[in-house]
């Protein structure tokens, strides 16, 4: 039930950044949205970029998931592009935040962990070693 509550404040969010920019998104149109109380969403998240957070971190763990031999870079690419035509209003609310910065920041460290979890599975396919 608690990662039922998590992934619906989650989708919430998402569909909300749809049509509104990420600073008028408050905790007030989540719970509204989702039909739960304040104290359950502050249960789950500290805030609302908290929830982005988390979501971020979702996507990003479904690309390290995928160590396929096949994994190519250009195919990545091509996937995240194509994914941020398709969801360009939800990216466009994102990045016009004031947090912006703080966002691509938080996006960039994102790809180094993707970056590096790739290199580390190709070296050891490879029988190289390598140290932190």
């Amino acid at each position: 039930m608690q990662q039922f509550t998590k992934k619906e404040i989650k989708l919430t969010m998402l569909r909300l950044l749809q049509t509104k920019p990420l600073d008028s998104i408050k905790v007030r149109n989540i719970i509204d949205e989702c039909g739960i109380s304040r104290n359950t969403f502050y249960y789950h998240y500290h805030d609302i970029y908290e929830v982005l957070s988390d979501s971020f971190d979702n996507m990003l763990d479904e690309v390290i998931k995928n160590d396929s031999d096949d994994f190519s870079w250009e195919n990545a690419f091509q996937q995240v592009a194509g994914s941020m035509l398709i969801n360009k209003n939800i990216i466009s609310n994102i990045f016009s935040s004031k947090y912006a910065d703080k966002i691509n920041l938080y996006i960039a460290n994102g790809i180094g962990r993707i970056i590096e979890n790739k290199m580390k599975i190709i070296c050891e396919k490879k029988g190289i070693t390598v140290c932190e």
